[in-house]
């Protein structure tokens, strides 16, 4: 954090950047003691990510409006018709 004129300024970093940051840290620090960090622990980050990228999918999917409505509404109308 910094000061400027009076103002405190706060170093905006992603929390993604700072756990892979601190995985790295623990990788090498394992790898001196010559241990492997758990898959449970590798896996985590992946499945986390993999998860909300599936439920915003689905959300836009379940919640955005049809871009063929109107196509629809016209082939309802011609079969009404005929």
């Amino acid at each position: 954090m910094r000061e400027i004129a009076g103002y405190l300024l706060i170093r905006s970093s992603s929390p993604r950047c700072e756990r892979a940051q601190r995985l790295d840290k623990e990788c090498k620090r394992l790898a001196k003691e010559k241990a492997d960090l758990p898959l449970l622990v590798r896996a985590f980050q992946r499945l986390t990510v993999r998860s909300v990228k599936f439920i915003r999918w689905l959300r836009v999917q379940l919640f955005a409006r049809l871009h063929h409505e109107p196509d629809i509404a016209a082939l309802r109308h011609l079969y009404a018709t005929l």
